[in-house]
């Protein structure tokens, strides 16, 4: 179904929004190196506990974390994830957050709390 992503190798996918698979698809093939999903569907419970709150997009399947080990990855993630569509990203210390989430505010790029 998904060039780059697998339940077997990439088990955080399970539970995500088809929609957000395509466009991580998608974004995967322009920037050219590997995705590694560190974070997908929570509960409410484990959002609070990671600095989220209860029915933030990532409890809705609409979101998930990118592995994110250097500058270049991070550029090249977020190139990536804004060729092929996404409208709001997080920048974390080690992750970059990408989600679909309508009910939130669109064209936006964070840095999140963690990560100053």
């Amino acid at each position: 179904m998904y060039n780059y992503f697998n339940p077997i190798q990439d088990p955080k996918m399970v539970g995500l929004d088809s929609n957000l698979m395509t466009l991580l698809n998608s974004a995967r093939d322009f920037a050219t190196i590997p995705f590694i999903i560190t974070s997908g569907l929570r509960t409410d419970a484990e959002s609070i506990a990671v600095g989220g709150f209860a029915g933030d997009p990532h409890t809705k399947g609409l979101a998930c974390d990118i592995l994110c080990k250097s500058d270049t990855q991070q550029y090249l993630i977020v190139n990536g994830a804004l060729k092929a569509g996404f409208k709001r990203i997080g920048l974390g210390l080690n992750h970059v957050h990408l989600d679909i989430d309508s009910s939130q505010a669109q064209n936006v790029i964070w840095i999140e709390k963690n990560a100053v």
